[in-house]
């Protein structure tokens, strides 16, 4: 005797469809999702996300954003009619398709196309934006849908529409997450390891600067710039600062006679989830060690945001008596360090690697580099070259002045350090 299929149905009854978008609950979806691929094997699932729609609940209301939302399941109706929609939840829908990943892209154009119609026929104030990510649908809903919601987050990333399914990147954000797991873990637990390098001066006698700062649980490089942004987004960045900041401070191993850099990100004293005055004042009430014995370098690169709180933040720390450097600094008028110099008491400015290579082979930037550090020393703010590993470029710099500071293979090898608490 054969067995009949079990039959499929695309749209539940109207009762039990989602109030907004009138599309189908996760539900139905999931009770549908293999009768659908028994029907048509080689569909495709779509995960689409509005762009920014909290900006459009913030800035017009959550009415408006209710009637872009049916705006959206009206228009997938339209143009998706043979496919298995939902709302999973909140601004995310999606759909499983027999079209092609072909078809489905010109799909998005007739989207774009409704949507704007939709804002000019003014059932909507403002045309909307989505991002998506299409994959192959497997039987497993649950790994073709986080494989979907990968792509989809993956475009808006990159600023685009959608994004089809690529092995390549889909790997890389697995990997991204196992390290954000790893190293949410182990700032949660305090087991990421510190190293130390020595400052020295440009004529190779060591001062008494130790910089410190923070690497990965396998003791290699924490701060890639793809995973910085990974810390920043995941809330982890501040974290390991505060962890770091409190761990060094309160310390009762600060060997005698030495100056601590604690490397922090501007981002973090900015933080709203525990205010920084706050958290340094509570710091400095307990401490039993001299403030001067710190120098708390913070990382102005890739920040945009509030200049003048920042400021705010910076004079703060001086004023509880450590000192203040800046890194991050560059040679163009963006910079915030050129808003934040004339404000601060700034005792040192970091100078990366990439900012000093640069100059070293073009003549413009040597000599915007040059005037620079001679108006840092001017004003009695000594500039620290980072990571020079050979004679030539130690040449290089001290040509400059030879007043600066540096680090680096070529006099210091990388030590672990621990920081004992009282």
């Amino acid at each position: 005797m054969i067995k009949n299929k079990p039959e499929l149905i695309l749209f539940d009854k109207p009762s039990s469809l989602d109030s907004i978008t009138q599309l189908n609950n996760m539900g139905f979806f999931k009770n549908q999702y293999s009768n659908y691929l028994n029907e048509y094997p080689n569909s495709n699932l779509i995960f689409f996300d509005f762009t920014k729609f909290k900006k459009i609940n913030d800035q017009f209301s959550h009415d408006i954003g209710n009637l872009c939302l049916a705006s959206f399941g009206k228009i997938l109706k339209t143009v998706f009619p043979d496919s298995l929609l939902t709302r999973q939840h909140g601004d995310e829908f999606l759909i499983l398709t027999n079209n092609s990943t072909e078809k489905i892209a010109q799909k998005f154009d007739e989207c774009k196309k409704l949507i704007a119609k939709d804002n000019d026929t003014k059932l909507i104030p403002l045309v909307y934006g989505f991002n998506a990510g299409v994959v192959p649908a497997e039987e497993n809903i649950r790994e073709s849908i986080s494989k979907a919601e990968i792509m989809m987050y993956e475009a808006k990333n990159k600023s685009v529409t959608y994004l089809d399914f690529d092995e390549t990147i889909y790997d890389e954000v697995i990997k991204d997450k196992g390290f954000l797991k790893k190293t949410s873990q182990a700032i949660e637990s305090d087991r990421l390891p510190l190293a130390s390098r020595t400052i020295y001066q440009a004529n190779r006698i060591p001062t008494e600067i130790i910089d410190v700062y923070t690497r990965d649980i396998e003791n290699n490089k924490l701060f890639t710039d793809q995973r910085l942004r990974l810390l920043k987004e995941s809330g982890n960045l501040r974290k390991l600062d505060y962890l770091n900041l409190r761990k060094i401070i309160l310390s009762s191993a600060i060997p005698c006679g030495r100056k601590i850099i604690i490397n922090v990100y501007a981002h973090s004293l900015l933080n709203i989830v525990e205010p920084f005055p706050r958290f340094l004042a509570t710091l400095v009430s307990v401490m039993n060690n001299n403030p001067e014995d710190f120098i708390i370098c913070v990382n102005v690169s890739d920040f945009n945001d509030n200049y003048s709180e920042l400021v705010e933040q910076l004079n703060l720390i001086g004023r509880y008596g450590f000192e203040v450097a800046l890194s991050g600094f560059e040679l163009n008028e963006n910079n915030p360090f050129l808003y934040i110099w004339p404000q601060v008491n700034l005792k040192y400015m970091k100078i990366s690697p990439s900012l000093w290579k640069i100059a070293k082979e073009n003549k413009k930037y040597y000599s915007l580099l040059n005037y620079n550090v001679q108006a840092f020393l001017e004003n009695d703010m000594l500039p620290i070259f980072m990571k020079i590993e050979t004679e030539e470029e130690l040449a290089f710099i001290k040509n400059i002045s030879d007043k600066v500071l540096f680090e680096g293979n070529l006099t210091d090898k990388e030590k672990h350090i621990s920081f004992n608490r009282n």
